[in-house]
């Protein structure tokens, strides 16, 4: 039985040392390492404990740290040695486009595999911009997962072959995509709001006063065209920001 993790931010001791990460755009090789470390970064912890059920199923890789957030992705990043980070496209506290160009300064020879809920085209086309290896699916066969993370364990790129006839490069749609149209932190107040939190109460989540809440709120508007927080609201809904 593999290593198991605690319901939060985890991290597992490592398995026998590997060949060193690849440069994030360096020089491919053929063939994956003997066993793959995988991060994992997703917000809900049944899930989690699914994925860590799965891996104990294949035999050349494991999950050896995991987290809830982006700050805790960033943070494990750093610290733990994997030659893979498996990524959902929603966390709570940042974009996954925006995590993504992090991990790429602070850790450029960690390759990310993105898991969508939602896979719309303009935000797969966005992550893979932002420096994804892979983005699959979360109703994939298993195998279509593990495939991706022993391509991206060898610097090489691979893209759910169901979600392909899906992207299109439509500049129009994507502009108006919360990811794409605002900045991190009106996407945050935005969320907040769509999750029914009041002003003072964003402004205590992030740390802000509630004046500076309102000015993002006015920017959100401004952005998208809207009107009212029941305006932003749908638009959350509609764009899945919130369940």
């Amino acid at each position: 039985m593999k290593n198991q993790t605690s319901r939060d931010s985890t991290m597992l001791p490592a398995s026998p040392p590997q060949a060193p990460r690849l440069p994030r755009h360096g020089t491919q090789i053929e063939a994956a390492p003997s066993f793959i470390r995988v991060l994992t970064a997703d917000s809900h912890t049944i899930f989690r404990a699914a994925l860590r059920a799965l891996f104990d199923t294949t035999p050349d890789m494991a999950i050896v740290g995991e987290a809830g957030n982006g700050s805790e992705a960033l943070k494990h990043a750093r610290s733990t040695a994997a030659e893979v980070m498996l990524l959902a496209t929603s966390l709570p506290d940042t974009p996954s486009a925006d995590l993504l160009h992090q991990l790429g300064r602070h850790c450029p020879g960690l390759p990310c595999v993105v898991l969508c809920q939602n896979c719309e085209p303009g935000t797969v086309m966005r992550a893979l911009k932002a420096g994804a290896y892979g983005y699959v699916s979360k109703e994939a066969d298993p195998q279509v997962l593990f495939t991706a993370i022993r391509k991206a364990a060898t610097g090489r790129r691979y893209i759910d072959p169901a979600l392909l006839d899906t992207l299109r490069f439509d500049e129009k749609g994507e502009a108006h995509d919360p990811e794409q149209l605002l900045s991190r932190r009106e996407y945050q107040v935005l969320k907040l709001f769509a999750e029914g939190h009041s002003p003072t109460r964003i402004a205590g989540l992030l740390n802000l006063s509630v004046k500076t809440v309102s000015t993002h709120k006015t920017r959100v508007l401004q952005k998208t065209g809207l009107s009212t927080t029941a305006d932003l609201v749908r638009y959350a809904f509609r764009h899945k920001l919130v369940a």
